[in-house]
């Protein structure tokens, strides 16, 4: 026989394990003896069960009467059941709690939790939204997006205003404004891979939002420029200069130095 995990001052959720208290048979063999302990649940309580049904499961993560408590709270005609409210609810709920949640890794396996208040008590989470702008249209958003599920972290607003406040988003600061590279884009007219190209080949940030796709001129060496001039000056012809600089995202002088590095590449070859 296996000898007894000791799994002392171990948390599984709200449960800590206190000491082992024996062994429960099941199947009415000796062999399968199954350590029973003793826990205590984050709101007090203690009581006995196996370990393993503890750690098989986060429902287990509570005791018996933080379970009733929450059986309770699903069970009660709040007239909530089935409404877009509700769901929400149960949504944070689910991502906070449940392991098996395919969020549960950027939120609750992150420590994002719900406060108490919330946890269990959809009737306090549908007052609080009620008293605070709660649309049809609007999601629930974490003001700190490192914080909890919690009245004072909470607020209503459109969903682009929820997909910028993401753990996930890159910013571009410019002129003393800071914007997400959704917003940059939207702000000066551009696509979003247009942005990400213009980046991904390092233009200057203060280029970044240039239209060039708008304009018939472009400047170059202090002036501005027609792609014919540019054309006779730099000896490159202009539908190879407009595509490089409206197409390919290049800036005037990347489009010009090419055929540049081409050519001296090419009288090396030939030496």
């Amino acid at each position: 026989m296996a000898a007894l995990k000791d799994i002392t001052g171990q948390r599984f959720g709200n449960l800590v394990a206190i000491r082992h208290t024996g062994f429960k048979v099941r199947g009415g063999k000796q062999n399968t003896r199954m350590a029973v302990w003793e826990f205590e649940c984050s709101c007090g309580e203690r009581f006995e069960t196996l370990a393993q049904e503890v750690k098989a499961s986060y429902h287990s993560g509570v005791c018996p009467s933080c379970v009733s408590k929450r059986k309770a709270a699903r069970t009660y005609k709040h007239g909530g059941v089935g409404t877009r409210l509700f769901n929400i609810w149960s949504g944070i709920r689910q991502r906070c709690n449940n392991p098996k949640d395919t969020n549960y890794s950027r939120y609750g396996g992150r420590g994002i939790s719900v406060a108490p208040e919330w946890q269990d008590d959809f009737s306090a989470f549908r007052d609080w939204s009620e008293a605070n702008g709660y649309e049809e249209s609007l999601e629930c958003d974490r003001i700190d997006n490192d914080g909890p599920y919690a009245p004072s972290n909470c607020r209503w607003v459109t969903r682009l205003q929820n997909c910028n406040n993401t753990s996930r988003n890159q910013f571009i600061e410019l002129n003393g404004e800071r914007l997400t590279h959704a917003d940059f884009a939207r702000k000066h007219g551009l696509t979003y891979s247009t942005l990400k190209n213009r980046i991904n080949k390092g233009w200057p940030v203060s280029q970044l939002g240039n239209r060039a796709k708008s304009v018939a001129q472009v400047e170059w060496r202090g002036r501005n420029w027609t792609f014919s001039q540019l054309s006779e000056e730099t000896g490159i012809h202009q539908n190879v200069l407009r595509k490089r600089i409206l197409k390919d995202n290049m800036s005037v002088e990347t489009a010009i130095n090419l055929t540049r590095d081409v050519w001296e590449l090419r009288r090396m070859r030939g030496r």
